[in-house]
């Protein structure tokens, strides 16, 4: 169940692929690591992944607004719901 939930969040994009230039090191970023924001989604195209899954998984993904951002943009929660198909 868990590869299954990954691979579909992989596949929509709601997951970070690996990145090949850059080296792990911790929490820090140095010069020599090619970083890219370009792979992130907007607020609008991750409602809109989320929302599609939930649509098409309604008996496995609940999703609601948790809050909102001091921007004013809204947090969106998806409920992973387990149910008892295989």
């Amino acid at each position: 169940m868990r590869i299954a939930l990954a691979a579909c969040l992989l596949g929509a994009g709601l997951l970070p692929g690996r990145a090949a230039a850059a080296q792990p090191n911790g929490l820090w970023i140095t010069n020599e690591q090619n970083v890219s924001l370009e792979a992130f989604m907007s607020n609008n195209q991750l409602y809109d992944q989320l929302n599609a899954l939930s649509r098409r998984f309604p008996d496995a993904l609940r999703l609601e607004q948790a809050g909102s951002s001091n921007e004013g943009r809204p947090i969106w929660l998806g409920w992973v719901i387990q149910t008892n198909q295989p």
